[in-house]
């Protein structure tokens, strides 16, 4: 953006990406002079309501595309939304990743055609540096991840060895779910009853633990989802989650996560981490 500002004349100038997980584009840097923090702040929320998604705006248009565009007179154009009031003309380069477009560099500005191709070529090039540089940026946190992972996982293993009894290995297994590899409110185990084909809450940490001993019918909560199913299950926004119309009232819950349990093939219960409101317990399930 500094670099944006010395050598082409904009009215702001912005960055967006492309996040795959949500399918939406975030607005990760805005510039508008004479605007303060908290007025860049209020303006980086509205924006990212306006254009939200591919598609949408030349923004959206260069990340759904993968290809420049430069308008000498943008409000000429269907694909332009406008953002700011005044815009006459605009430059929008995608930011790539090999052949993947992960974002957008886009400026604008209240003067017609106010964009050469020499701009374009200046924009093309400072898009590609950034791709690398959030490639290489991206890498290193995996890479750190994964490092993280593994020290989480030997601690795990020690820590096992020193297991006896199933009480032991089920508190440790809990105890490094929630410390060591996932660093979460809340941690349970749900055993799986064949009888009856529903699931009892056996062991639990956090908030969790005032519903050990629950008895959770066939199919009731995620918990009797994933017995169904026996793939791992997550949600995000458990107050939203149509899958739990059929589950107990038990609202505060933020997110959960689930995987089953298998032993020679056959489902046994599943393990799950947490999230949850810190004022009030939730039900895992």
């Amino acid at each position: 953006i500094e670099v944006l500002a010395e050598k082409l004349s904009w009215s702001h100038a912005s960055i967006r990406l492309y996040n795959p997980d949500t399918q939406r584009l975030e607005l990760l840097v805005l510039n508008r002079p004479g605007l303060t923090a908290q007025q860049l702040a209020a303006e980086t929320r509205r924006l990212n309501r306006v254009i939200a998604k591919p598609g949408q705006g030349f923004s959206g248009w260069v990340v759904q595309h993968g290809q420049p565009v430069r308008s000498g007179d943008v409000n000429s154009d269907p694909r332009f939304t406008r953002t700011f009031k005044d815009i006459r003309s605009g430059l929008y380069v995608p930011i790539q990743v090999g052949q993947r477009t992960i974002g957008v560099i886009g400026v604008e500005s209240e003067r017609p055609a106010a964009f050469s191709e020499a701009d374009e070529r200046l924009l093309t090039t400072l898009a590609a540096q950034a791709g690398i540089a959030m490639e290489n940026a991206r890498l290193l946190a995996e890479t750190l991840r994964r490092v993280e992972e593994m020290g989480a996982l030997a601690d795990f293993s020690s820590a096992l060895r020193t297991a006896l009894t199933r009480a032991e290995i089920v508190s440790v297994t809990l105890d490094q779910l929630m410390r060591g590899m996932y660093h979460t409110d809340d941690a349970c185990l749900v055993t799986y009853d064949p009888l009856t084909g529903g699931n009892i809450i056996e062991a639990a940490r956090g908030k969790w633990k005032k519903w050990v001993g629950l008895r959770l019918q066939p199919g009731e909560g995620l918990a009797g989802i994933l017995a169904e199913t026996r793939q791992p299950v997550q949600s995000d926004n458990l107050l939203q989650e149509e899958r739990l119309a059929h589950a107990k009232p038990l609202t505060q819950m933020e997110a959960a996560a689930g995987v089953p349990l298998l032993v020679q093939g056959q489902f046994i219960g599943s393990l799950w981490v947490g999230r949850t409101n810190r004022k009030k317990a939730v039900s895992p399930v």
